[in-house]
């Protein structure tokens, strides 16, 4: 568990660092935030729940930070966890993420292409209207979908491969090309599927020839569109966690980038005082 008081010196840190006398001062920021991913979401919450900082609710927001992110942690302070469920449970977003459960759904929604696809097959054969036959042909979404399974087995497997692939407490790795390139790859796939769904609008089919229950062919299928919002509120906030985990990165190239420095100018005065 990140200690509370570790995190409350973290916070302490990075208002400091936004202070007018010290117009931003970036190092002082990364070193508010840069011990670990972890700490750093626990930061950026601990100045929500506890101070409500206007900015670091719309960085939060923007960012997609959830209390699932936090507790997908092993080290989180649950204090925190806690203030931020009751602060986000009311953020559109989070809201979506989980639809109101129907007979027909298979589960709930994963950013999986089996999850995608059961949900298509459902839709079309149990679900009161049907969906359309044509709108559950979705090759551009299906793209996406297979894309982020191939890279990391999907939403869910995001966290799991870039933490056994690229351990968080091995700063070489993480500033290597390597992790930069999973991370690009992963953030193209998670924006491309954004993208295709919210460029998606399934349909009714068509209704039965008998008497009884009847409805609009080719209306929007109300119940499909609600999937729809929440494979797209999941897959916001996993692009959101890669945005995140690509930040934290170009912060530890920079810092590492500014060690050099120091240690390449002390190198020089050292030299010039044995000349002297």
């Amino acid at each position: 568990m990140q200690k509370e008081a570790a995190v409350a010196e973290g916070w302490a840190l990075y208002k400091q660092a936004r202070l007018p006398e010290n117009k931003g001062d970036r190092k002082l920021a990364r070193k508010a935030m840069r011990w670990n991913s972890t700490l750093s979401k626990c930061v950026l919450a601990y100045g929500i729940v506890k101070d409500g900082d206007p900015i670091a609710k719309e960085v939060a927001r923007n960012c997609g930070l959830t209390p699932e992110i936090l507790q997908d942690q092993s080290d989180v302070c649950q204090k925190v966890v806690s203030y931020f469920m009751s602060v986000y449970s009311d953020d559109p977003v989070v809201l979506h993420r989980i639809p109101i459960a129907k007979p027909w759904h298979p589960g709930t929604p994963e950013v999986t292409l089996t999850s995608w696809i059961r949900f298509k097959a459902a839709a079309s054969v149990k679900a009161v209207p049907p969906l359309s036959k044509d709108s559950a042909k979705t090759p551009a979404v299906d793209k996406h979908f297979a894309r982020l399974t191939e890279l990391c087995g999907g939403g869910p497997g995001y966290g799991a491969k870039r933490d056994a692939e690229f351990p968080a407490n091995d700063s070489v790795i993480r500033r290597s090309e390597a992790y930069g390139s999973f991370l690009n790859e992963a953030l193209a796939a998670a924006e491309g599927l954004v993208a295709t769904l919210d460029g998606y609008v399934p349909l009714n089919g068509a209704p039965p020839a008998e008497e009884g229950e009847s409805w609009t062919e080719n209306a929007q299928h109300k119940d499909m569109t609600a999937i729809v919002e929440s494979f797209r509120a999941l897959a916001i906030l996993l692009r959101s966690e890669i945005k995140f985990d690509q930040a934290e990165r170009k912060v530890l190239i920079e810092t590492e980038e500014e060690a050099a420095a120091i240690d390449l100018a002390n190198l020089f005065e050292a030299k010039e005082e044995a000349a002297a």
